[in-house]
């Protein structure tokens, strides 16, 4: 993930190609590491306010979600090396709309889906396209979900759960506490990733763990963190702990 770029003085394009060259500029290093990464933007266009993508104001309007697909277009042909080490890029990764009561996930969101993937398949790229059926990251996306029929997809989802542990961690000890009456272990973890481990199972299609973690001082984090790791191994589901570097309670440097 690119940090934000100051761009209060900058055009659209100009930011694009700045990011663009950060990129480049890493390709060396992440190369010599041997990992993959992600290209994930979460505003577009990246210069205008009008853009809340968490409100049916966005999601409602064509010509601001057209607008935002296009961007998104822009910045995979800026970006669209032919290297391996770039493994896809992720449109809006927590697709969600957030009401005063309650969330939920944009009723044209698979359509538009679909029509930025088949725009990344013109492109003639061979990176996928990261989508997470909503609403946020959050598992239980996959309940009623399928497949859609292009192939240059990786389904995503997100895990941080449960928040009294992962950002409060004074709250529960992983492997000892209950909740309510079911006890905090593997088997929890197992129980809220279920409609994941099912839709895997039956589909078989590329899966990716985009964003999971626990706070630094959580009690029996490893193991925490190992446990998600060892279900994701086991159904060759892709993992990628959130976050690096720049955010006080998961940072790990």
């Amino acid at each position: 993930m690119v940090e934000p770029i100051n761009s209060q003085e900058l055009k659209e394009g100009d930011i694009l190609n700045e990011i663009s060259e950060i990129i480049k500029s890493k390709l060396e290093l992440i190369d010599s590491l041997g990992i993959k990464f992600i290209i994930s933007l979460h505003k577009y266009p990246l210069i205008k306010a009008n853009y809340n993508q968490t409100s049916q104001e966005f999601w409602g309007n064509k010509t601001l979600v057209n607008e935002s697909i296009n961007t998104f277009i822009e910045l995979v042909k800026i970006t669209n090396f032919k290297r391996n080490t770039i493994l896809g890029y992720a449109y809006i990764n927590e697709p969600i709309i957030r009401g005063k009561y309650s969330h939920r996930k944009p009723s044209n969101l698979r359509f538009i889906q679909k029509d930025v993937a088949l725009k990344l398949l013109k492109l003639n790229s061979n990176k996928f396209l990261i989508i997470s059926p909503g609403p946020g990251g959050h598992a239980n996306g996959y309940s009623n979900f399928t497949p859609l029929l292009q192939k240059n997809i990786l389904y995503n989802f997100h895990f941080f759960q449960p928040k009294e542990y992962t950002q409060f961690p004074q709250k529960l000890r992983y492997k000892y506490d209950y909740i309510g009456s079911k006890k905090f272990n593997k088997d929890y973890i197992l129980e809220r990733l279920k409609p994941v481990l099912d839709f895997k199972k039956r589909y078989n299609v590329p899966m990716l763990l985009g964003s999971f973690n626990a706070h630094l001082k959580a009690y029996n984090r490893t193991q925490y963190l190992e446990d998600i790791i060892s279900i994701c191994d086991s159904l060759a589901i892709n993992h990628s702990i959130h976050v690096y570097n720049g955010h006080p309670i998961w940072e790990t440097n």
